[in-house]
Parts: structure tokens; C-alpha cells; sequence
């Protein structure tokens, strides 16, 4: 399924319950039940009353388990845990991680799509994608690693005048911009220099 916009909007509501937890002692780490009470905590503010994004499918549980964590630790989603001894600590980044992954599931987002969004962002970026929603560009239906542009480009940018801007990059290596080229979201420059790495390979043989 392609969702042109899964990360959607928090309301007030999750805003202040995410607030709280945030605010809450990380200082030391938490063991895994207490992550899991906090992220199910949040969760159950998004997931509850009139949201019933997830509902109706069975693939979304009201709450967070230990084996779904474990599940998108292994899938490279939510970070390995820190070690005090033999116990297994979790932070800050670990339960704005597992929110996220929470809540995209419940938002419908195949497990695929979350690991490409969540792959490299700090924090930050993961609570701002968490609280404001982001864009996703979608896959094309052929399932090749490509990434179409056109979800990103607006109305008005698809009628602009042919327009062509060089960047020069290296010795040898330009990039052309379309004059009407959208600000891209995080998630698509990183398809795009995968593009661009995977072409500057193939001239290399």
C-alpha cells in the first residue's frame, strides 16, 4: 500500500501526554516494562476515542508488547538497548523510536516503509516527525528500489517554465535541477543520493 502522507498531525491531547513522558527521569535508563508502560501510555491517546486508523485489520494491538519491540529492534527501527550488568537499559531515543513505530502502525504503514523512515533520524527529527506528520513519497507498483518525484511536486510546479539549474558537485559531476524542484522531506533526498550513489557506480564499470 503507498500512503502519501502517513505521519499525520498530533492532537493536543498526545501533545501534552508525549510532553509528560519526555519530561519524565531518563537520566539512568529504563528497563523494558517501564519503556513499554510509557510508550503505551501516549499510545493510548492516539489510539483511542474517534482515531480508529488501525482498527478493523487485527494487525495492530492496543498496546505495544515486548515481542513487537523485539520484532522492529531486530528490523533496525528502535536501537539496541544499553547495558547496566546483564539488565538491558533504554533512553530517551528508544521510546520516541518505538512511539513512532506505534503510532505508523497504527496509521496503516507497512513494516518496510517504517524501517526506511526511521533508518539515521536523531531525536529530534523523530519527535518532530512523530508530532507534525511528514510526506512520504511512494514506491512505484513494480517494487523497484526507484522513487517517483512526482507526489513531491505541487500543482503550480509541474506548469513551470523549462527551467534548468547546474550544480556543480565535483570535477566532472553536475546535478540538474528543474526549475520547478519541491523542498523535499528527509526521507526522499536520502532515496535520491541512494539514486545518485547507485549511478555513479554503474559508471565506474
Amino acid at each position: 500500500m503507498n500512503i502519501t502522507n502517513p505521519g499525520r498531525s498530533v492532537s493536543l491531547a498526545v501533545k501534552a501526554e508525549f510532553q509528560n513522558a519526555v519530561s519524565a527521569d531518563w537520566g539512568d535508563g529504563v528497563l523494558l516494562p517501564e519503556l513499554l508502560e510509557r510508550v503505551n501510555r501516549v499510545a493510548s491517546t492516539f489510539a483511542s476515542g474517534d482515531d480508529e486508523a488501525g482498527a478493523g485489520e487485527g494487525r495492530v494491538k492496543k498496546a505495544f508488547s515486548e515481542r513487537s519491540l523485539r520484532h522492529y529492534q531486530t528490523m533496525g527501527c528502535i536501537d539496541s538497548p544499553g547495558k547496566d550488568g546483564r539488565r538491558s537499559i533504554y533512553g530517551l531515543h528508544h521510546f520516541i523510536q518505538a512511539l513512532l513505530v506505534r503510532k505508523l502502525l497504527w496509521e496503516r504503514m507497512s513494516s518496510e516503509q517504517i524501517v526506511g523512515v526511521l533508518e539515521g533520524q536523531s531525536s529530534g527529527d523523530l519527535a518532530q516527525m512523530f508530532l507534525e506528520g511528514f510526506d512520504l513519497v511512494p514506491k512505484p507498483a513494480s517494487g523497484t528500489a526507484e522513487i517517483s518525484l512526482d507526489a513531491a511536486f505541487s500543482k503550480k510546479s509541474s506548469t513551470s517554465a523549462e527551467v534548468w539549474k547546474r550544480l556543480h558537485v565535483a570535477p566532472g559531476v553536475e546535478l540538474h535541477l528543474h526549475g520547478g524542484f519541491p523542498v523535499l522531506s528527509k526521507a526522499v533526498v536520502k532515496h535520491l543520493v541512494a539514486q545518485i550513489t547507485r549511478a555513479l557506480e554503474r559508471h565506474r564499470h
